[in-house]
């Protein structure tokens, strides 16, 4: 493991990382975000949440900057969800995505995020919302595992660790 898995994965176990939005987090990005369908999602998922609490408090030193950085990173997860909510006809959770049975359908969603070009499948608009939402849905993967492991579900810890691996596999 990486230190910022250990790093994030020992932060949800301590309650570093709220499932409620922070107060900043509510301040700084809730209150400037887009009440549209992909920013009604990133207020709701749970993970999404997490993840916008982790970049806040990461960035805690640029005040200026942080609210729409983590606002830009949440919308993107967001989209990604929504894509894939769209793609498979279903209405799961993030959570309930990160499993290695739908990571052939969550890399899928990641390139129409990066705006896979219809004519041409190698080119996207903007590549590097693809690699960002690699390194993103790495984070959320090990903030699952982090909450599995506080629950002692060890079925979901082994989902989140299974679409990790499918996950470096492919890199």
């Amino acid at each position: 493991m990486t230190f910022s898995e250990l790093i994030t994965r020992s932060d949800i176990i301590a309650d570093r990382i709220q499932d409620i939005a922070s107060p900043a987090l509510i301040n700084e990005v809730f209150k400037n975000m887009l009440m549209d369908d992909i920013g009604n999602l990133a207020r709701k998922d749970h993970l999404i949440v997490r993840l916008g609490n982790k970049w806040m408090e990461k960035n805690i030193g640029n005040r200026l900057k942080r609210g729409k950085f983590t606002s830009q990173i949440m919308r993107k997860v967001a989209r990604l969800l929504l894509n894939f909510k769209k793609e498979t006809n279903t209405d799961y959770c993030l959570s309930d995505y990160l499993k290695p049975c739908y990571f052939d359908e969550v890399a899928k969603s990641t390139l129409v995020v990066a705006g896979r070009d219809a004519e041409d499948a190698e080119l996207l608009e903007s590549p590097s919302n693809a690699i960002k939402l690699g390194h993103d849905l790495k984070r959320i993967a090990n903030i699952k595992i982090g909450l599995a492991i506080m629950a002692k579900d060890r079925k979901s810890e082994e989902k989140g660790q299974g679409f990790l691996r499918t996950k470096l596999a492919e890199n």
